[in-house]
Parts: structure tokens; C-alpha cells; sequence
């Protein structure tokens, strides 16, 4: 189980977030699956992940109404092994990607 929270930079829940779960060790690109994943109205969520497989997770919220705008969190990647903890988003960067996230690069562990 895997399991977090989105926050806007003063901590408050994201409870509106966007959540997209990308499998790490076998997807290539940035191709999101899991429109599903419901956030809670204090901005936490949880998912199943498999065993042994790396996740990257990402969160996106529309802001200013009238789909005039997004606003994202930098993707985090959910490590295959080890104590995962708490994962953290907050959504502090304005689009609903930006350079630094789509030159994202894998990280081998």
C-alpha cells in the first residue's frame, strides 16, 4: 500500500487534485494511468502497487475555473524497496507540466 498526500505550499489538502500513477520499470514515456485514484477532502490518497516495481506518482488541480488553468506537483518516484513513508506532493509550479517534469529521467536503484 502506498500512501500520501497532496498539499498547497501553506499545508493545507489538495482535496480537487488530479492524481496520474505511471509504473516505472516497464512504462516508458510519460503516459499516466489511474484517473481513478480518488484524493480525499484532506488531500490524502492510497493505491496498491505491485511488489519489486517502482511508481511514479504526479498531481495536477485546476485553478482559476473555466479550465483557464493548472497547477502541478514535481512527480515523486515511489522506490521499489525500502520504507516508502509518507509521499509528499505540493503543488507549487504553474501549468499543468513543466520542463523540469518532462525531462524527468528514471533513476536506477
Amino acid at each position: 500500500m502506498i500512501e500520501g498526500v497532496v498539499l498547497w505550499p501553506d499545508g493545507r489538502g489538495v482535496s480537487d487534485a488530479r492524481m496520474c500513477v505511471e509504473e516505472v520499470e516497464h512504462a516508458e514515456g510519460s503516459s499516466c494511468h489511474g484517473d481513478g485514484l480518488k484524493v480525499e477532502e484532506d488531500g490524502r490518497f492510497s493505491f496498491s502497487g505491485l511488489e519489486g516495481l517502482r511508481y511514479l506518482v504526479r498531481a495536477h488541480v485546476s485553478v482559476g475555473g473555466s479550465g483557464s488553468g493548472q497547477r502541478h506537483a514535481e512527480p515523486v518516484e515511489v522506490p521499489a524497496k525500502g520504507n516508502i513513508g509518507e509521499v509528499k506532493l505540493v503543488i507549487t509550479e504553474p501549468n499543468g507540466s513543466c520542463a523540469k517534469c518532462r525531462s524527468w529521467r528514471r533513476k536506477n536503484y
